[in-house]
């Protein structure tokens, strides 16, 4: 069997010139302090087709004899990533290519794909995971048409690979460890052949999801191993079975490979972003969006972004950060929850002594009522002397775009043994409202 190598690598750096995207190797402060060592992070988020999934993809169509492409259609299998970088290598190189996807995959890698592959691919989605689409993918691996797997490929491999190179090129200093990510194996494989050549000392951990070892149990069993199922949460990783090439260099020099450092779970934490540049800030939502695959995004608070901005008209900045949300919603289908202070009313009673809230306590213009599809507002008079009340937190619907509905929606006890909220009756307060 052909196994990649290093010359393969730097002769795919030469095809990826123009093409991909040299991203930025960066220390995470946070990270680096809390664990008293140097944390770098290869943004490859930022790559045009959003992961590094663009140099495996072009690699391997660009190395393909143009005489042989005559006449074939070319055919992949993808949960989404390999997908788009794909598309646009099809688009780029004015090549057709059909794409089969399973039917869960999200919306808006479906939609990326279109965009980047144009008038030269075709979407066929069909099964319920990645191993589904590649078994009626490889159907089509015919005369007429050829398969460019994910993964388990050469040329993939080794255009992966150059993230290995960009690495050692970007910091002149010797790595420790170097912690990958591992789904079918092609990514590591190819790190790990640059890697073993040109600095042998640094140790390589791969990561999988805990719902898909498909990896690290046929590490243990000595043999590619195919999962009975899988959590197709993390459907980027969503492997039942791994490559025969990514097995083989894995089990010679993959030094350690975990699935219960970071369990795959449902949620995503970024604390406070971890920076005060906006356009940064705005770089991680979108990736939690697309690279994390995450169906809502909470932001709290609004005014830690308008914080963040070196604007100082306070209105203004609201005006263009609620635009720009809106526009990630509507770009790609996720929800949206932002949490906003509101400004102080006029007289002497606050919103901590249980004020009624209205749309124009909001604070800047109206384009956060106005750019909303709802708005609920929390009321709780927190000085008032009856325990009851003072726990007890009214829920005001002041905005519903799809009902037009307004009005008190529930009233919220908190319970200070049990940590939660229980929802009381609504008889017990007065209609629309309590009295305050």
């Amino acid at each position: 069997m052909q196994l990649p190598d290093l010359k393969g690598v730097r002769n795919a750096s030469e095809n990826l010139q123009g093409v991909s995207v040299l991203t930025p190797l960066v220390i995470n402060e946070r990270l680096s302090n809390d664990l008293n060592c140097k944390i770098y992070l290869k943004r490859e988020d930022l790559q045009q087709v959003r992961s590094f999934k663009i140099r495996g993809a072009f690699n391997k169509i660009r190395s393909i004899d143009s005489d042989y492409l005559k006449n074939k259609t070319l055919v992949c299998a993808s949960a989404g990533n390999h997908a788009q970088g794909f598309a646009y290598s099809c688009n780029k190189l004015k090549i057709y290519g059909k794409i089969y996807m399973p039917v869960t995959t999200p919306k808006q890698k479906i939609e990326r794909v279109k965009i980047f592959g144009g008038e030269y691919v075709e979407i066929i989605l069909i099964g319920d995971n990645f191993d589904d689409a590649q078994y009626e993918a490889q159907k089509q691996n015919t005369d007429k048409d050829l398969f460019v797997h994910a993964f388990d490929d050469v040329n993939v491999i080794e255009g992966q690979g150059t993230i290995g190179l960009e690495i050692l090129d970007q910091v002149d200093k010797h790595f420790d460890y170097l912690i990958v990510p591992v789904g079918g194996g092609g990514l590591i494989s190819g790190i790990i052949t640059v890697f073993k050549e040109l600095s042998p000392k640094t140790k390589i951990i791969g990561v999988e999801a805990e719902g898909a070892p498909a990896m690290s149990k046929s590490l243990k069993d000595g043999k590619i191993i195919k999962l009975d199922s899988i959590d197709n949460f993390v459907d980027g990783v969503s492997i039942k079975k791994i490559g025969k090439i990514p097995f083989d260099i894995c089990k010679k020099y993959l030094d350690e490979i975990y699935n219960k450092i970071y369990s795959d779970g449902r949620v995503w934490i970024h604390a406070h972003f971890g920076s005060n540049d906006i356009d940064e800030i705005f770089s991680k939502i979108r990736f939690m969006i697309i690279g994390c695959d995450c169906k809502w995004v909470v932001v709290d608070h609004l005014h830690m972004l308008v914080s963040a901005t070196t604007e100082g008209d306070e209105r203004r900045t609201i005006d263009s950060i609620m635009t720009k949300l809106r526009s990630i919603v509507e770009e790609t289908g996720a929800g949206m929850i932002l949490v906003s202070h509101l400004r102080r009313v006029e007289g002497n009673r606050g919103h901590e002594n249980g004020v009624t809230v209205g749309l124009n306590h909001l604070r800047g213009s109206q384009s956060i009522a106005q750019l909303s599809d709802c708005v609920i507002a929390l009321e709780r008079n927190q000085q008032s002397d009856d325990p009851i009340d003072s726990q007890t937190t009214h829920m005001r619907i002041l905005k519903s775009r799809y009902t037009g509905d307004v009005g008190m929606a529930a009233h919220l006890l908190y319970d200070q043994d049990t940590g939660r909220l229980k929802e009381l009756d609504a008889a017990d307060f007065e209609d629309d409202g309590v009295e305050l």
